[in-house]
């Protein structure tokens, strides 16, 4: 059985906390049930796109890049914010070439979802 506050949620009220070049942060107040509010923040960002490039011998092509907030090399997909009036597909072709030199022959879409949903949205 679906829980009811699922249902119910409303946004009382909506604060924004911060404003930067990349996000913004605000503050939500939110009746999860009759007479209970919870305070929930949320971030909202720009669309951002990640490119797997495989070769054909079925390599996945990763990038290592330094992450000062995480103080390390991370592996990761090449990724990028979509600019904007930019289609997905020209973004992902941008990142791809600006941060390997590749340029793909062929494209295939593998999925759209939401990154982080409980505290992260975009714009679009």
């Amino acid at each position: 059985m679906t829980p009811v506050s699922m249902f119910h949620q409303k946004i009382k009220s909506s604060e924004k906390i911060l404003q930067s070049t990349l996000f913004r942060i605000d503050r939500l107040k939110v009746e999860v049930k009759p007479d209970i509010i919870h305070t929930h923040d949320v971030i909202e960002r720009d669309d951002t796109i990640s490119v797997f490039p495989v070769t054909p011998e079925n390599e996945v092509y990763l990038v290592r890049q330094f992450r000062y907030n995480f103080g390390k090399l991370t592996l990761e997909s090449m990724s990028g914010f979509i600019e904007h009036g930019e289609a997905p597909l020209a973004a992902a072709r941008r990142e791809l070439k600006e941060e390997t030199g590749i340029v793909a022959k062929q494209w295939k879409e593998l999925s759209k979802y939401h990154l982080a949903a409980s505290v992260l949205k975009t714009t679009n």
